[in-house]
């Protein structure tokens, strides 16, 4: 018999499978888009001008990035 010490008794639980409750990877946090959405949704709540510009910037033309990119790299004095 063992003696229990100040240890809390876990009632057998543990690990008993190591393989993924899943295998669809449409359905793991693998998926590009999933993760995008989970993004924008968090950055819709915390910053909404970020998550507009996040949304855009895929249709945005090159030098329009390009403006972009420089004044964020100017403001933050790595230009």
């Amino acid at each position: 018999m063992r003696l229990l010490g100040l240890e809390p008794k876990t009632y057998g639980l543990k690990v008993r499978n190591s393989e993924s409750a899943t295998t669809d990877a449409a359905m793991t946090s693998d998926d590009s888009k999933i993760c995008l959405a989970s993004c924008l949704a968090f950055l819709d709540r915390e910053s909404p001008e970020l998550a507009a510009v996040a949304r855009a910037w895929d249709t945005l033309p090159e030098p329009i990035r390009a403006g972009v990119l420089a004044m964020i790299r100017a403001a933050s004095g790595k230009g």
